[in-house]
């Protein structure tokens, strides 16, 4: 059932909920705004809820595979049979981003993340991987602005922290390193010290 047939079926038989209502409490009179607003909520809750048991794509589960264990070229091939299916997947694009980048084809990479990245922006990974990209070729004021991104969805990756803290010392900004150093320290990460070293490197301690 398509989006729009979906929304007509959940519309209808909200009305017929509240005609019911009505007609065997016909003192209970809903104002306009709220029995619409009544209806979107019925609507929204419904599609909160899973309609069909999705299962995971097995070409994606395959690409994710082979990308962990460095066969970038094998999840690349699988990429492009499930595209096929599924063009606007921003997972699977994600994905191809992430063998390109393994691949060491940093442009390509970059047009796959941002293709993700335009189907569904909330995905901390894709935007994590367009910064690595973006740093590769030197573009570290989109680079910083991409880790940003991961940071803020995922205020827990450490090495997105201190892939950020990284990116500011190269461009220059020490207080903005500062910050991912901090949220580093907060969390206890090994590698906190690790990025004070870069902005300070006096603090390195000589065993």
């Amino acid at each position: 059932m398509s989006f729009r047939a979906m929304k007509g079926v959940i519309l209808r038989r909200s009305r017929r909920i509240f005609h019911f209502i009505q007609i065997n409490n016909p003192k209970w009179k809903i104002p306009r705004f709220t029995r619409n607003d009544m209806i979107i909520s019925f609507f929204l809750l419904l599609l909160s809820q899973p309609l069909f048991a999705q299962t995971p794509d097995p070409y994606l589960q395959q690409a994710q595979e082979f990308n962990q264990a460095g066969k970038y070229d094998k999840a690349i091939d699988i990429l492009f049979q499930a595209l096929k299916n599924q063009p606007m997947d921003a997972a699977i694009h994600a994905e191809l981003g992430k063998a390109y980048y393994g691949r060491e084809l940093y442009q390509v990479a970059q047009e796959a993340l941002l293709k993700s990245l335009s189907i569904n922006a909330n995905q901390w990974e894709a935007h994590l991987y367009l910064g690595r990209t973006y740093a590769k070729r030197k573009m570290l004021e989109l680079a910083a602005s991409e880790y940003e991104q991961t940071t803020s969805q995922n205020k827990q990756s450490e090495v997105a922290h201190f892939e950020a803290g990284r990116v500011y010392v190269q461009i220059g900004d020490l207080g903005k390193a500062k910050k991912h150093y901090s949220a580093l320290e907060k969390m206890q990460s090994p590698r906190a010290p690790e990025l004070m070293g870069l902005i300070d490197p006096s603090s390195i301690v000589v065993q």
